[in-house]
């Protein structure tokens, strides 16, 4: 029975899945995927999370090389997830975090496909080399608008980085060493509320830009 295949102990907790299937449909009762509960599993493609998740531990999905998405993963109570916990899920191209998301750990997206990435408000705290090493990301998007902290090496080996967009102007302050947060990334624009900064490819200068009424970019 597919019940027989989940490991939970009696606070809710996964800590193991031993089935094949490609889609995971997680019990209802379940509050919190341990420690490395589906690590190295290559059949499953699509995992159904249930409305009362609060927390991913670590490694809990790392090396899933076929996993491709997340359904209701923007319904849950999520607010935790722990290093690693997507790291090597190279086919993992897209994930809608949900707005009670508060803490992300290092190394929680390593190596995964992800093209595009919108970290949730209430996430002021963006851990080392948070997305190191995502070949694809071309677009991250954070959404606190003040108090926002970065560790280093948040983006390096993101080779195809273009964008990184804050809801709030206090966030420049993060870029007077631009080096230190992205590593070996190199986007093309860094966009806040009210102005960007546009990198000159040629020099690996940054430009002030000013955002108009339109949401258009005149550079100074």
């Amino acid at each position: 029975m597919a019940e027989q295949k989940f490991r939970i102990t009696l606070d809710g907790t996964l800590f193991k899945y031993n089935g094949k299937d490609p889609t995971v449909v997680i019990p209802a009762n379940v509050v919190r995927i341990g420690q490395s509960a589906f690590e190295q599993n290559n059949y499953i493609k699509q995992v159904i999370l249930p409305e009362g998740l609060e927390e991913i531990d670590i490694r809990a999905f790392s090396d899933c090389k076929n996993l491709e998405r997340f359904v209701h993963l923007h319904e849950t109570k999520l607010s935790y997830i722990d290093g690693c916990a997507f790291a090597g899920c190279e086919k993992l191209e897209t994930m809608t975090l949900p707005p009670t998301l508060a803490t992300l750990k290092p190394n929680v997206f390593w190596e995964t496909g992800l093209i595009n990435i919108r970290i949730p408000e209430k996430v002021t705290k963006i851990p080392h080399e948070l997305f190191k090493d995502c070949k694809d990301l071309v677009t991250a998007i954070f959404d606190a608008t003040d108090n926002i902290e970065f560790d280093d090496d948040v983006f390096n080996g993101c080779d195809n980085l273009k964008y990184i967009m804050f809801a709030s102007d206090d966030a420049v302050r993060l870029f007077e060493n631009p080096a230190r947060i992205l590593g070996s990334a190199k986007p093309d624009f860094i966009t806040f509320a009210t102005f960007g900064l546009i990198r000159n490819p040629a020099e690996n200068k940054w430009f002030y830009a000013k955002r108009d009424e339109k949401g258009n970019f005149s550079v100074r």
